[in-house]
């Protein structure tokens, strides 16, 4: 199993559990999330995009440790499909690639003659969370942190060159 899997396993648990144990009696929150991308592409290499981001909350001491991390997961399960999990385009080949194999919809091979074309990605994505529990100047509150960081990448198979993706 992959670590991206298990991610996508992890979030959808704890999106599915977590719901039934978070029933809010009172309290409020603030959070700020977002997330920051950069990525580039080569004609005859590829594409590639490379992305982090993350939320930042504050919880009253009236919400529920299940709600705290409830709010967090499902925040970072929101933003993985924007930044880090491909959509359908990005699964396709390079304009390259399908023009290679719409070449053999026109013309054909020979008798005894065949042709493979190749194509693939790459993924990967990290995560982890923070909450912090204090009591300053006679309050009490508690401090969520969540982050991830993410890659893909897609091309015509690798022939020894890398796809063109800058990772920091």
């Amino acid at each position: 199993m992959t670590r991206l899997s298990l991610v996508l396993i992890v979030f959808a648990y704890a999106a599915t559990a977590g719901a039934s144990e978070c029933k809010p009696k009172k309290g409020m929150f603030h959070n700020e999330k977002g997330a920051k991308c950069h990525g580039g592409f080569e004609e005859g290499k590829g594409v590639g995009k490379s992305c982090e981001g993350g939320i930042k909350a504050e919880f009253t001491a009236e919400t529920e440790a299940a709600c705290v991390t409830e709010n967090l997961v499902q925040s970072l399960r929101d933003q993985l499909p924007d930044v880090v999990i491909p959509d359908t385009y990005d699964l396709l080949p390079p304009e390259e690639v399908m023009d290679n194999l719409s070449l053999y919809d026109l013309v054909g091979l020979e008798e005894g003659s065949e042709k493979t074309i190749e194509f693939g990605g790459i993924m990967k994505a990290e995560w982890g969370c923070k909450v912090t529990y204090s009591m300053k100047d006679g309050h009490f509150q508690k401090q969520a942190e969540c982050g991830f960081k993410g890659m893909q990448g897609r091309g015509p198979k690798n022939t020894g060159d890398d796809i063109y993706l800058e990772e920091n």
